[in-house]
């Protein structure tokens, strides 16, 4: 708790920030600013028994433009805890690609999925090249609530990228996105599906 990182480069060949709470303490009061992150993403979770709140990453870059990062943002939660307060702003993300030593998988801006996440910003976000916009996903459990999602311009390998997939997701402002991102998204409570 209360940890203030500034002014770094990283590059560790995995995620570059990982922020987790492994055992019963809360990972509270973390701000990160003007950090360049070169390796895989910065991430949230996976380990999130302990709950996460109050992140603020801000002003800063994810990956290269030569390719070096699978993923450009990533939440994944495991466990109980609740994950919350997390505000993401003035990002830069470099060329996102898709590895082969992740079996292909990546390429994603975005990638948010697991339980018990509520209260997460993420604005002004540009990214040079994307093999797509992303997944956003709660659970029928849990449902995602209180996502805010504004002003994130990504180019999807040349042309412009289609909406986000997007399920379980509830009391939410998606209206920040341009109309091709915008994601259709069917809620916890019923089956309905729902432009946000």
């Amino acid at each position: 708790r209360d940890v203030n990182i500034s002014n770094v480069w990283i590059d560790t060949g995995d995620d570059a920030i990982s922020i987790k709470s492994v055992g019963p303490e809360l990972c509270t009061d973390v701000h990160i600013r003007n950090a360049t992150l070169i390796s895989r993403n910065f991430a949230v979770g996976a380990h999130t028994t302990g709950g996460i709140s109050n992140v603020v990453l801000e002003d800063s870059r994810i990956g290269d433009d030569r390719g070096s990062s699978a993923w450009g943002i990533k939440f994944k939660t495991q466990g109980t805890g609740v994950v919350e307060n997390i505000t993401l702003r003035r990002l830069q993300l470099g060329r996102i690609v898709a590895k082969s030593y992740y079996g292909g998988g990546g390429g994603f801006a975005l990638q948010m999925s697991g339980d018990h996440m509520r209260n997460i910003s993420i604005t002004d976000v540009t990214a040079t090249s994307v093999v797509s916009a992303g997944s956003i996903a709660g659970s029928s459990i849990s449902p995602m609530v209180g996502l805010t999602l504004s002003n994130l311009t990504l180019t999807c390998e040349g042309k412009l990228c289609r909406r986000f997939d997007c399920k379980f997701v509830e009391s939410s402002d998606l209206g920040g996105l341009s109309p091709e991102l915008r994601p259709k998204c069917r809620t916890g409570r019923s089956d309905d599906t729902t432009t946000l």
